[in-house]
């Protein structure tokens, strides 16, 4: 059987700000049977997904919550990424085909 979940969206606040008000959210929920198991901080909201783990976890709830290790979404690092990449290689092809055609004085350019 699938836990129930929900999501807490801290908005138009500073990092800090959203960590500390997270934290006491965390311990209030922490007394009704729901743990945060992820959070993603995307530079403007901080989104906190909690899960119900019932009565039996309030016992062993921890006195100071701690937020999930927060990644960026997989699609915008392979994005970053491939983009530098792409970079990359165009500018190095960019330099191999003008040393080749011998254009200007493109030697020159390039440190010794």
């Amino acid at each position: 059987m699938k836990r129930p979940t929900r999501v807490q969206v801290y908005e138009g606040l500073y990092r800090s700000q959203a960590d500390e008000r997270f934290r006491s959210d965390a311990l209030e929920a922490a007394k009704h049977g729901w743990r945060p198991v992820e959070g993603f901080w995307n530079g403007e909201e901080l989104s906190v997904t909690y899960v119900h783990a019932g009565p039996d976890w309030r016992s062993r709830a921890p006195e100071e919550p701690t937020l999930p290790v927060l990644k960026a979404p997989r699609s915008r690092r392979r994005t970053i990424l491939r983009t530098s990449v792409l970079l990359l290689v165009t500018l190095a092809a960019v330099l191999v085909i003008a040393l080749l055609a011998g254009v200007g004085d493109i030697r020159r350019m390039i440190p010794a």
